[in-house]
């Protein structure tokens, strides 16, 4: 048989054929006796990773028994992965690290310069709180990827005080404290 999905969402691991890619599909071929299927001794091992979807089809391009003549019936499925869902447990590269720095200068007055770093694309929110808990300023919302990012935050119409710079991602809530001094 042949199984095609898209690569993004399974490396395969523990002796199962790597198979090849064609374009984002990974197609890896595999076969069996009908004793060792029944057997459960056909196991196939992945990892999952984040993909870049939460769900993907799974396909068998081909299928042909060799032991015996039969007639087949191939219905292709699909892989539902909640790790790779907004909001869900999410897999990341490890070797990165999401951080909201702290603004600079620190206590500032008007203008102060915000850096985030991110691995993984997704919806991002960016956003300044005030003392009170409530949203003064949105300034990133929606889609980002992976990546540094550096805004600068204009507080000409705030008033003196403290407020909380939060940056919310796919997978993680972080806070600084920031001060404004005019």
């Amino acid at each position: 048989a042949m199984l095609r999905y898209h690569s993004s969402m399974l490396v395969p691991l523990d002796g199962t054929n790597p198979g090849r890619c064609e374009g984002a599909d990974r197609l890896i071929p595999f076969s069996g006796s009908l004793s060792q299927l029944l057997n459960g001794a056909l196991p196939l091992h992945f990892l999952a990773t984040l993909g870049d979807r939460d769900s993907i089809p799974l396909l068998l391009d081909e299928f042909e028994w060799l032991d015996a003549p039969v007639d087949v019936t191939v219905i292709d499925g699909s892989l539902r992965l909640d790790i790779c869902r907004e909001g869900g447990a999410r897999l990341f590269d490890a070797e990165g690290q999401v951080r909201l720095m702290q603004n600079r200068p620190n206590p500032f007055n008007s203008t102060t310069q915000i850096d985030v770093e991110l691995i993984e694309s997704g919806t991002t929110e960016l956003f300044i709180l005030n003392s009170l808990g409530q949203r003064v300023r949105t300034l990133l919302s929606g889609h980002q990827d992976a990546g540094r990012i550096s805004v600068t935050f204009d507080a000409g119409d705030l008033p003196s005080g403290t407020y909380i710079c939060t940056l919310h991602t796919p997978s993680v809530l972080l806070r600084r404290v920031m001060v404004l001094v005019k």
